[in-house]
C-alpha cells in the first residue's frame, strides 16, 4: 500500500528529500564535463531545490512560517540569466 504525502511524516519527507539530493549530487559529479562555475551552479541549484522543498514540508507541518512558493521559480529565472 502507498502511503500519500500527508501519512508520511514530517521528519521522513525531509529524510526522502535529503537522500535525493545526494543522488543528484552523484549524478551532477557523474557527469562528463569539467568542474567549472556551471558544474557548481547545478549542485548549488539542486541544493537550493532541496532546501526549497524542505521549508515547505515544514510549513506543511507548522513549524516554519516563511516559506514562499514562488522563490525557487524566482531562483530558476536568476540561474537562467547567468547560464545564457
Amino acid at each position: 500500500m502507498t502511503q500519500s504525502k500527508s501519512d508520511v511524516s514530517p521528519l521522513q519527507q525531509i529524510a526522502d528529500v535529503m537522500m535525493q539530493l545526494d543522488e543528484d549530487l552523484t549524478s551532477i559529479d557523474k557527469l562528463q564535463e569539467p568542474i567549472d562555475q556551471t558544474h557548481e551552479m547545478k549542485k548549488w541549484l539542486a541544493q537550493r531545490k532541496a532546501l526549497h522543498e524542505v521549508k515547505r514540508i515544514l510549513q506543511e507541518a507548522g513549524y516554519y512560517d516563511h516559506y514562499d512558493p514562488h522563490e525557487l521559480d524566482q531562483i530558476q529565472r536568476l540561474v537562467q540569466k547567468f547560464t545564457k
